[in-house]
């Protein structure tokens, strides 16, 4: 139930909202070009992925569940993102910056990019 609330969470939402409609592999220096909103809501985004992917990875949460709840967002947020993410690492000379988001936003590529989505793989679902 906390993992879910995690979505409803306005900040979350209001970064989602503005980070979608920047191009695929976005860099630093161009994310930053377009205002200091933009980055608060890329560090939003990074960090509130970034806790996802650790809690995935201990098994504290399912990957399952996770990427039914957010692996579409995630998959978009990674692909948008991941060339600011190396080169906000190379400028902080810290690899480790953004890991369990990447982490998690390849596993959502992989899954995502092959597995129909609910609405058509469970359109014949009844209760």
């Amino acid at each position: 139930m906390n993992l879910a609330q995690t979505f409803y969470n306005r900040d979350l939402a209001r970064a989602i909202n503005l980070i979608q409609s920047v191009p695929d592999g976005i860099g630093l220096r161009q994310l930053r070009n377009m205002g200091s909103e933009y980055e608060e809501a890329t560090i939003t985004v990074c960090t509130s992925f970034e806790t996802m992917g650790l809690l995935v990875f201990k098994r504290i949460a399912s990957l399952d569940l996770v990427l039914d709840l957010a692996g579409g967002i995630v998959a978009v947020m990674c692909r948008k993102l991941r060339s600011w993410l190396i080169e906000l690492r190379e400028e902080q000379e810290q690899p480790s910056w953004g890991e369990w988001f990447e982490w998690l936003g390849d596993r959502a590529l992989e899954v995502k990019t092959v597995q129909p989505p609910a609405y058509i793989e469970h359109k014949s679902w009844v209760q």
